[in-house]
This record gives C-alpha cells, structure tokens and sequence, in this order.
C-alpha cells in the first residue's frame, strides 16, 4: 500500500499592501469594527484547474463594537468562556457595510493575493465585556482573489 505524499508546503513572506478597519452599522443600532489580518500564506505546491498555483491564507481577526447607551450593561465578571456565550444569544443582528475595503498583499514570489471578510451571521449576547459593551458572536467567511504572474503558471504538458 502506497501513502500519498502532502502537498509541499511553501510559507510565503509577505508585505501588507492594505490591512483596513472595516466598519458596519448593525441592525440593534450597535457599530461594528473589524480588522481581518493574515497571519500565514502558504503556496500549497498544488495547481487549480488551469495550471495557476494555490494560495491558503490564515487568519485571525480583531472586532470592537460601540453600542448604544440602552445596549450597554455591567461588565460580566468573570469574562464568559465560548460555551457560555453560545447558551447566552439575545438576538441575531444584521449589518450594513459602512467602509469596507479589501486586504492586500505582496507575497516574496510577486503574486498580489487581496482577502475580504464576509460577516456571515453576528449574534448580540447578553454578556458584557470590560467596558459593559454587548459581547456578539460573529461567524464570518474570507473570499481571496490572486493576481499570479503568468511564469508562476504549470505549463501544460
């Protein structure tokens, strides 16, 4: 039997081009604030279906929100853990984007890879953090577009 080999693992170095605060405005009348920064690129030696090279980007974000006075509470001590939070939903809140711009990056190899974070649902908890803020559960998923130079391409064969 026969174990197939990973892919080969490239971890690009990078310069950030752009790395915006977005800003939406949710439905409850709260302001979210979110900055997506890429922590890793990896060119995964794998090739799509018209020979140009695989990027995968990892993330990790930073969120702060402003709410409205009538939002606010006293700060929950001790700060919940994720478990709890998930039992503490008061609402699911929609958002409307106020600025919101693409991420940008030059990685070592000259491919432009541009990311965006796509809030996909945002829930209000009745938990509070430090500053009596609402703490919101916020599920988000990344869209990545690639410019690849042309001599980084597989040739066909």
């Amino acid at each position: 039997m026969t174990i197939p080999l990973p892919p080969v693992i490239n971890y690009m170095d990078f310069e950030v081009l752009n790395e915006p605060w977005n800003k939406y405005k949710l439905s409850d009348g709260s302001v979210l604030y979110m900055r997506t920064i890429a922590i890793n690129i990896i060119k995964t030696g794998q090739y799509d279906q018209f020979g140009k090279p695989i990027y995968f980007v990892s993330t990790t974000y930073i969120y702060h929100v402003r709410a409205p006075k009538e939002l606010r509470g006293n700060p929950t001590i001790p700060q919940p853990m994720p478990e709890v939070l998930a039992d503490s939903i008061a609402e699911d809140v929609n958002a409307t984007p106020e600025k919101e711009d693409w991420n940008r990056y030059k990685l070592e190899d000259g491919t432009t890879i541009m990311l965006k974070a796509i809030l996909t649902r945002i829930q209000r908890t009745t938990k509070y953090d430090q500053f009596g803020e609402p703490i919101y559960i916020i599920y988000t998923q990344n869209i990545i577009k690639d410019d690849v130079p042309k001599n980084l391409w597989k040739r066909p064969l």
